[in-house]
This record gives C-alpha cells, sequence and structure tokens, in this order.
C-alpha cells in the first residue's frame, strides 16, 4: 500500500541471503559436533560420579575398619607405658644435642657399648672410682689446675719452637749437603789438578810417578777414609811409597820435594812459597847435584836452610843467600848477617 517493491528489495538482498543460508549449514554441523561433545562428557561424567560414589564408600570402610583397629590396640597394649617411651626418647634427643661433639659418634659409642655390656658395669666401675676417692690420697691443691695449664702451655709453645728449629735443621741440612756437593767436586778438582802438577815435576827430574784414584763421596765415612796415595820409581826399579825403606836419602828428598812444590804449581793463582829445613843433609855430591837442579827447574819460590860446611852445590839454585852465625861466648854481639846475591847473567 505505501508503494514498496517488496520484489525488488528481496533481489537486492539475494547475495546476503545466501551467505547467511551457507553460514547456517556450517553452523548447523557446529552445533551437531559439540551436542556429540556434550553428550559423551555427560556421560564422563557420570560415570566418574559414580566412581567417586564408590570410592567414598570404601573410604567410609577402611575409616571404620581403622576405628575398630584403634579400638582394638588401645584394649591389648599399655597406652601410658608407649607414652612415657616417646617422652623418654625426646629427652634422650634433647639431651645428646648437650653433649661434645666426640660423644655423639656413633661408632665410639658402639665400641662403648661393646666394651661396658650394660649399665651395671658402667654403675659397677663408677661406685669403684667413688670408693678411691674416699679412701686413697688425692691432690687438692687447686693452683695444681693452674700448673697443669701452664704445662699444656709451655708444651704447645715448645711443640711450636721445636718444629720451627726442626725445620731450620731441615734448611740447614740440605744447604749443607749443597754446599758439601760443591765442596766435593773442587776437591776433586784440585786433587786431579795436583796429581797432574807431581807428574809434570817427576818428569822434570826423571822420576816416574803414579797415584791411586781417591775415593771421595758427599758422606762423612768416606771423607774420613779418603786419602791420595802417589808412589814414585827411580831408575825404572818399580813404584815405591813414601816409607818406603829401600829408597834412599837422596830419593826421599825428591819425594817430599816433588810433593810439595807441587801445592805452589797454581796457575790461576800463583805465589806463595815452600819452607825447606836442610834438604842437602847426609846426602852425597851427586844427590845434592840432583836435589840443587830439580829446585832450580821447578822455578818455584823457596826457603832453605843448610850448614855453610855443605858442597858449593847447595847455593847453585838460590838467588839470595843469607850467611848467618852464633855469638860467641867472649862477644856481646853475633857477627851481622851477610848476604849474597846471584848477579843476573
Amino acid at each position: 500500500m505505501a508503494g514498496v517493491d517488496a520484489t525488488a528489495q528481496l533481489a537486492s538482498r539475494s547475495a546476503e541471503f545466501a551467505e547467511a543460508r551457507a553460514q547456517y549449514e556450517v553452523l548447523l554441523a557446529e552445533r551437531r559436533a559439540i551436542g556429540e561433545k556434550s553428550y559423551a562428557a555427560t556421560e564422563a561424567r557420570e560415570l566418574l560420579e559414580e566412581k567417586l560414589s564408590q570410592a567414598r564408600s570404601a573410604l567410609q570402610i577402611t575409616s571404620t575398619q581403622l576405628e575398630r583397629l584403634d579400638r582394638e590396640i588401645a584394649e591389648k597394649e599399655n597406652r601410658e607405658g608407649r607414652q612415657e617411651q616417646v617422652k623418654r626418647l625426646l629427652r634422650l634427643r634433647h639431651d645428646k644435642c648437650k653433649l661434645p661433639i666426640a660423644w655423639q659418634n656413633a661408632d665410639d659409642n658402639k665400641q662403648l657399648a661393646e666394651k661396658w655390656e650394660s649399665v651395671k658395669l658402667i654403675d659397677i666401675k663408677v661406685s669403684e672410682i667413688e670408693r678411691r676417692f674416699e679412701t686413697e690420697t688425692w691432690e687438692t691443691d687447686e693452683s695444681v689446675i693452674a700448673l697443669r695449664d701452664k704445662i699444656k702451655t709451655d708444651f704447645i709453645a715448645q711443640s711450636k719452637d721445636l718444629d720451627t728449629r726442626r725445620n731450620d735443621n731441615n734448611m740447614a741440612r740440605s744447604q749443607t749437603d749443597a754446599a758439601r756437593e760443591q765442596y766435593i767436586k773442587v776437591l776433586k778438582h784440585t786433587v786431579g789438578r795436583y796429581t797432574k802438577n807431581l807428574k809434570v815435576l817427576g818428569d822434570m827430574a826423571g822420576i816416574a810417578v803414579e797415584h791411586e784414584a781417591a775415593m771421595l763421596s758427599a758422606d762423612d765415612v768416606s771423607l774420613s777414609q779418603a786419602g791420595l796415595v802417589v808412589r814414585f820409581g827411580f831408575d825404572d826399579k818399580g813404584f815405591a811409597g813414601m816409607n818406603d825403606g829401600d829408597a834412599s836419602g837422596g830419593q826421599q828428598v825428591m819425594k817430599s820435594l816433588i810433593l810439595l812444590v807441587a801445592l805452589m804449581l797454581e796457575d790461576s793463582r800463583p805465589g806463595g812459597f815452600v819452607f825447606i829445613d836442610e834438604p842437602f843433609a847426609h846426602l852425597d855430591i851427586f844427590n845434592i847435584k840432583r836435589v840443587a837442579s830439580f829446585l832450580q827447574a821447578t822455578k818455584a819460590q823457596y826457603l832453605l836452610t843448610t850448614p855453610v860446611t855443605h858442597n858449593v852445590n847447595v847455593y847453585e839454585p838460590s838467588m839470595l843467600t843469607l850467611v848467618t852465625s852464633k855469638k860467641k861466648a867472649e862477644t856481646q854481639w853475633a857477627p851481622r848477617v851477610g848476604v849474597l846475591v846471584r848477579e843476573k847473567s
């Protein structure tokens, strides 16, 4: 009646209606799926409610049984005794916390239990100790405690001092051992150089010289027993030691001179001299010449004494001669010292 064209309006909204129709189909399928899930959930809920009801019934039955068992246990046991035991255990735990740590060691306590077996034995031992306190004589001076503490403190201090000194001694021992090893090295080098000098002087004097190797090691026994054994050979008659009784006086003098002068043959530190007291005593002219020639050939510095009654060959190796004589009884002073100086050629 208003002149509205319904057919035209419906035609204009046909697309909207088609879309609504398509959504309707989708929503209808979803509704059906949700309905199926709802049905399954309802069935599961009913099954769980049934199980819950059964569990509550079982719990009720179990609770009833536990109450019945508690009543039976209470009737059959001594509840007061149990409570007393619980109180005793609590008291023991409380007292145990106050004990020293060493007393709480399970292994030590087990050993004590095995040793004493029962409290009765411990009571007997305690009674015996108390009886001894009552019947025997004991120290009652209270200063003993202070003395004990002082002795204990002194002992601790001395122990620390002893440890310090022990460490110092160990360090000194290691340093001494190191120094001894270095000393042994120097000693071996010195002995080797000295034996070399002996052979050089022996060749110079026409005397064969041999020696035994000195056994040197860093211990007291080896060092105390160590020694240098030297033998001399004259005129291809074999080697003889220093105390050989068959050696002549001249040979003995040559041995001594070689050993003495060898000490001066030091290339790194030249110097020094040898003092020789009457080396020509009791020697014949041949041996005096031999000894004098050896001294002159060594180029060593030496001081020697000899009587003026000796052969003049004794003055041959000397660069400076001092002539002295004793004071005569009728004179106040001894004669002045005569000085003879060899002119350089």
